[in-house]
């Protein structure tokens, strides 16, 4: 069937299968067909503006977007939005929209103060299976500054500090009180809470006086601890400052016997030298003359008794004439049953010059050594000149 010109047709009309409408012209119309259940097409008047769905944000706040209206994602919070991909916006190529962080987590951490807390009953809890570093007063130059790590309590008061040259300053509490904790590395590894008056008493700090705060650096051994100086000494006398007895109980490496004290002992010698350059002279204890030899026991007075176990350190020389540039200076000591000193045990110090008269020379002796009860005897060659007026002086040093 086919009509020329237009054709009005006011019947109920059913289409089966495919039905085509061709060359249609465009137009501002918002009407579209629509059809029903039972197939019937109509027009819907409305339908171009019932296009719209709703949004929901975290806080339930609903928003709808009707057709002709723009929802914006705006950027805040260092964060950057924006369209990557415009095109075609079909299930193989969707429209991307990129949010991305305009700052780094450092940069962020650059920008202002920031607080890690964690509230109560919840701790915070820092863990690391590497080395976990805390850098302070650091810059792009990467010099130390003079900021501290400082430790603060519940109530805003600095308990610990540790300077930049890395050196803990701990709170022990307020001025005089006995409660005050103070914490106490007793060499075992293993901390320990001790109170201040404890730990006074631990370290035999009597005359401390209980301040608000103390530096602790490392550990006090023997070699920390300087020679007295009398003179140093602002209250009291040396006797109160002298250092208590050693209690062999307290030794915990070593033996008493390697902590005992060394004391220091002069003995000063006047005779007169004879002239001979090939013998060597002992020197006398209690006479005007040396002996030219050990000799036997007749000569006593070239010898003395060790009290103590102890070593010669140094022998000084002072004679009225030259000596000459190369004489010698001997130690000798004899045992129990022993009757001559050459026969002993010696130690000498060779090429001590002794040229210039009325001059002393001092001369630490060569490693040496006694124990209580030897007999010890010092002897004297002189290598040129002519008798001569001697003093000599010998520094011992016991062990006691």
């Amino acid at each position: 069937m086919k009509w020329i010109g237009q054709h009005i047709w006011n019947l109920i009309s059913r289409f089966r299968t495919t039905v085509y409408l061709e060359n249609l012209e465009t137009s501002t119309e918002t009407n579209i067909l629509v059809v029903d259940s039972d197939g019937k097409v109509t027009k819907n008047a409305n339908a171009g503006d019932d296009m719209s769905f709703t949004v929901e944000d975290g806080d339930t706040t609903d928003v709808v977007i009707s057709d002709g209206k723009h929802w914006k994602f705006k950027e805040g919070g260092g964060i950057n939005i924006n369209w990557t991909d415009t095109s075609t916006g079909s299930s193989t190529d969707e429209y991307d929209l990129t949010f991305t962080l305009s700052k780094t987590l450092s940069d962020l951490l650059q920008d202002a103060s920031h607080t890690i807390r964690g509230v109560a009953p919840h701790d915070v809890l820092i863990q690391s299976a590497q080395s976990l570093k805390f850098q302070i007063d650091y810059d792009e130059s990467s010099t130390a500054g003079t900021h501290t790590f400082d430790f603060i309590n519940g109530a805003g008061s600095t308990v610990a500090t540790i300077d930049e040259s890395g050196v803990p300053t701990f709170s022990i509490g307020g001025k005089g009180s006995a409660a005050s904790s103070v914490v106490v590395d007793g060499g075992s590894g293993s901390l320990t809470s001790r109170t201040l008056t404890e730990f006074k008493s631990d370290a035999s700090l009597s005359n401390v006086e209980n301040k608000s705060s103390a530096t602790i650096r490392g550990e006090i051994v023997d070699s920390d601890i300087p020679n007295l100086n009398a003179s140093k000494i602002n209250a009291g006398t040396l006797g109160d400052a002298q250092i208590p007895n050693l209690n062999v109980s307290k030794i915990t490496a070593g033996t008493f016997d390697s902590d005992r004290v060394k004391q220091i002992c002069v003995t000063t010698h006047n005779f007169q030298l004879s002239n001979n350059t090939s013998i060597k002279n002992y020197v006398p204890f209690n006479n005007l003359n040396e002996s030219t030899n050990g000799g036997p026991m007749t000569n006593y007075w070239t010898r003395t008794l060790a009290p103590y176990p102890g070593t010669i350190k140094k022998i000084a020389v002072r004679s009225q004439t030259s000596l000459g540039s190369s004489c010698e200076l001997r130690i000798s000591k004899i045992t129990d049953t022993t009757d001559k000193l050459e026969d002993g045990t010696h130690v000498d110090n060779t090429s001590i010059d002794l040229s210039t008269a009325q001059t002393t020379v001092i001369t630490t002796m060569n490693t040496n050594s006694f124990a209580a009860g030897d007999a010890i005897g010092v002897a004297l060659q002189r290598s040129a000149g002519s008798s001569a007026q001697v003093i000599l002086t010998i520094v011992w040093e016991y062990t006691t």
